[in-house]
């Protein structure tokens, strides 16, 4: 069984991965596989069949989608997203397994740096207060002693993360209803709920050629996921401070406010979510038990004999 799978979620064509997927052959890690979810066809050119899974999805909109659907046929037990758009370099993944070793880290954020590797681009993102989704670039993330600023960071971006795979599969997947934009806000409130943890590393370089997420829905949708979000984020933050904040996030972001007065309408959403992750939290426990239960036994040890 591969150690990781490095997923490589495209909605274009072949021109959208290559330059993603070469570096990810040029450095990929022993006992890896490498699955390419795309919804274009594609004849390999190159006779990549078996050295990469090229999963075909033709059905699917969004990345969240193939992200799911490539997660379902991953066989290892880390998963690695990869969007079209960063390119990997030597030893990215070394730094990562270890944190692993801690059941209660569940996902794992890489430095994303731009094309000359001078700037931090991403380490991760969190729902802020007043109801938005907030990408971390604070270049102070790369440096020791900054475990404050790294205690923010609630997932990794969709482009760009490490993931525990019992987990995703606990939650069915990412959370397709969120959208593109905001699946990772989603997935990093879920986890605190199931009291899990996202660690960042700044061994594990990525560089950006392009944003995988510039285009990633319309703000309708948008402010309408936002605004469940919001909902269910206040009270961790404290109701009178959330709203505060939240009527500033509004009123600076007049284009999301018809989703969010839709969202508004929608009643359950909250009771939904709570749903979702109580039943995550089960599904959960019941997979770490099935795997202890086939853990091998220690090999039995001869009798020690004292001394007359």
């Amino acid at each position: 069984m591969p150690r990781l799978s490095i997923l490589i979620p495209c909605l274009g064509g072949s021109t959208e991965f290559d330059g993603t997927l070469v570096s990810v052959l040029q450095h990929r890690p022993s006992k890896c596989e490498v699955i390419v979810a795309h919804t274009a066809a594609y004849d390999d050119p190159y006779n990549l069949a078996d050295e990469v899974e090229f999963l075909h999805c033709p059905d699917e909109s969004s990345l969240v989608g193939l992200i799911n659907a490539a997660t379902d046929a991953a066989t290892s037990p880390i998963i690695h997203v990869l969007a079209c758009g960063l390119l990997a370099s030597e030893g990215w993944t070394d730094a990562i397994l270890p944190h692993f070793a801690d059941d209660e880290v569940a996902a794992v954020v890489p430095a994303v740096m731009n094309a000359d590797g001078s700037q931090l681009v991403s380490a991760g993102v969190h729902f802020t207060a007043a109801g938005n989704r907030a990408v971390l670039r604070n270049q102070r993330l790369l440096l020791g002693g900054s475990g404050h600023l790294r205690a923010a960071i609630g997932a990794p971006t969709l482009a760009a993360g490490f993931y525990r795979r019992d987990v995703l599969a606990a939650l069915d997947g990412m959370n397709q209803a969120a959208g593109d934009q905001l699946a990772d806000v989603d997935f990093a409130l879920s986890l605190r709920e199931l009291e899990l943890r996202t660690e960042f590393e700044p061994a594990a370089r990525l560089t950006q050629i392009a944003d995988p997420l510039a285009f990633a829905g319309g703000d309708f949708s948008r402010g309408r996921i936002a605004e469940k979000l919001f909902w269910l984020h206040a009270d961790h933050v404290g109701l009178p401070l959330g709203l505060a904040l939240h009527s500033l996030a509004v009123v600076f972001d007049p284009a999301a406010l018809l989703g969010r007065l839709v969202a508004m309408l929608e009643i359950g959403s909250t009771a939904r979510h709570r749903r979702r992750v109580a039943a995550a939290a089960a599904r959960l426990a019941e997979i770490r038990a099935e795997e202890r239960e086939t853990l091998p036994l220690p090999a039995a040890q001869a009798p020690i004999r004292l001394a007359a």
